[in-house]
């Protein structure tokens, strides 16, 4: 997806999204292998379902009552009797008895800790769940516990009980226990997985992700996930790994409904378009997939140079490129090789520049020529130019959208000469040298680097006609013959409120009063 990272996220890496946590869907998902027997080998899925099982029955802590599991085996309602429930025993050991019992092995390191294993001390056991950031287990970590009092303390795990109780511990808590692991249990079998639009998953390491436009959308942690309506929802458990052979990026035409307010996006080219109710019924009211608030922020209001958009009403098809639109002739998109395009509103073409932003490298299709295109104007490099400028990707283009571009950029705008990373505001013919004080002041607007030759055709003195801004107090000042004149407010309003170009007082003061 194109995003506020900008055209990052199609390299978006693993660790970024490695960040997220077991989930409710998680623990109360069916196991992915045969339930176990009494006393038996268990897989690490079925461990932390029994464990849910007790969180959505609300059960109470209590020493002195017992309750079952989903097959009416019953276990103490206490911490040790709820880790003897998730692990399948034959008895309800108290955590004197896990401490000198020969079916568990003490792990080498806290680190080492995997869902279904246990934390055991001196008086207390919990069920460990997973870390809250796999990447850095000192943000604490999700279990399940009953921890007392008599019925003032419900089964909880990762996600909020119905008395809104987490199982969390912080990383100091967790350092006052021992880790340990059930020597029958087992890591759940690796099965080949397709996924399924809008299904949930959860690696090895504890991380969740929801399917969109076939591509898995993470999850950062408990309060995102309940946020974005997964509470409950069923989880396939995957090999490590599997999450990051997948497309990283929602395919093209994909909807994602926010979790905040349930407003609905079309993807395409990496950008993001919010319909409303009647667009959303013009596209025939699609399914979307619900997505965390921050997974949709990441996105652009513009595609990517190369999409192509289809316009539902019409069947239009537009270029983008430099986040501007071209509608192309059926001739045209012909000619580009019958590209594919997404079926978009025709208010998302509309919301669309139609001149590319500056520093756009278009590529003629007729002839092969790259052009550069700043303010509203292109400039053709040779071969030595555009590898001078580091050989920078390209849109293939009609010839016709080039020739609609200018060969000089409009007033305002600035270029940046790559041999010295000068940078020169434009105006009336002429450009004037920004010092980076002066540069900042103007609000460091975008500039384009293009070949000296471009710069050295302009002058120094602006053009009759020109409208100049002192950036420092706004006024305004008209050239005439070589010589800068002041204008009035009213002499402004009667000349109709001509544009004028802001620049540093310096760029003034070289031009002589009229």
């Amino acid at each position: 997806m194109a995003l506020k990272k900008a055209r990052a996220r199609r390299t978006m890496t693993a660790g970024l999204a490695a960040a997220a946590a077991l989930t409710a869907a998680a623990v109360s998902a069916a196991p992915a292998q045969a339930a176990s027997s009494v006393d038996g080998e268990i897989v690490r899925s079925e461990t932390l379902t029994r464990a849910q099982y007790w969180v959505n029955e609300r059960i109470v802590y209590s020493q002195s009552r017992w309750r079952g599991d989903s097959a009416g085996r019953n276990y103490r309602t206490d911490c040790s009797g709820y880790v003897s429930l998730a692990w399948h025993l034959g008895s309800s050991l108290n955590t004197t008895g896990f401490s000198s019992w020969s079916g568990k092995t003490v792990l080498g390191s806290i680190h080492d800790l995997k869902p279904g294993d246990a934390i055991l001390k001196s008086g207390h056991i919990e069920l460990f769940a997973m870390w809250k950031d796999p990447n850095d287990h000192t943000d604490g970590a999700y279990v399940y516990s009953l921890n007392g009092p008599t019925d003032g303390d419900w089964a909880k795990g990762p996600i909020k009980n119905s008395h809104g109780q987490v199982g969390f511990n912080t990383w100091a808590d967790m350092n006052t226990y021992r880790p340990i692991r059930y020597n029958k249990i087992r890591d759940d079998a690796t099965v080949p997985v397709t996924p399924a639009e809008g299904h949930l998953y959860r690696e090895p390491s504890g991380t969740i992700a929801v399917i969109a436009g076939g591509a898995p959308v993470r999850f950062a942690g408990m309060a995102e996930l309940e946020a974005a309506g997964y509470g409950d929802a069923a989880l396939t458990a995957v090999p490590a790994g599997w999450l990051n052979k997948l497309p990283q990026d929602p395919r093209n035409g994909t909807y994602l409904r926010s979790a905040a307010d349930g407003s609905i996006y079309v993807i395409a080219g990496g950008a993001k378009y919010h319909l409303t109710p009647a667009e959303w019924n013009e596209m025939g009211k699609p399914g979307a997939t619900n997505v965390p608030v921050r997974f949709l922020e990441e996105y652009d209001a513009a595609p990517l140079d190369g999409t192509h958009l289809r316009r539902a009403s019409d069947g239009a098809i537009f270029l983008i490129a430099g986040g501007a639109k071209y509608h192309l002739s059926p001739a045209q998109w012909e000619a580009l090789g019958k590209p594919a395009s997404t079926n978009v509103p025709g208010g998302f073409i509309d919301s669309l520049s139609a001149s590319p932003r500056p520093g756009t490298h278009l590529r003629n299709i007729a002839d092969g020529a790259i052009h550069v295109i700043v303010g509203g104007a292109k400039y053709h490099l040779s071969p030595a130019e555009y590898e001078a400028l580091g050989s920078p990707t390209f849109s293939n283009v009609p010839p016709e959208w080039l020739a609609s571009f200018g060969t000089r950029p409009a007033d305002g705008s600035y270029l940046r000469s790559p041999v010295d990373g000068a940078i020169y505001v434009t105006v009336g013919g002429a450009k004037y040298h920004l010092s980076p004080a002066e540069y900042e002041a103007l609000g460091s607007p975008a500039f384009a680097t293009v070949p000296t030759a471009w710069i050295d055709t302009y002058g120094s003195m602006p053009a009759d006609g020109s409208y100049l801004r002192d950036h420092r107090d706004g006024a305004i000042w008209a050239v005439t013959g070589g010589k800068k004149r002041h204008l009035s407010l009213q002499e402004w309003t009667d000349l109709g409120k001509p544009a004028a170009t802001n620049v540093p007082g310096a760029f003034l003061d070289q031009i002589p009063n009229a």
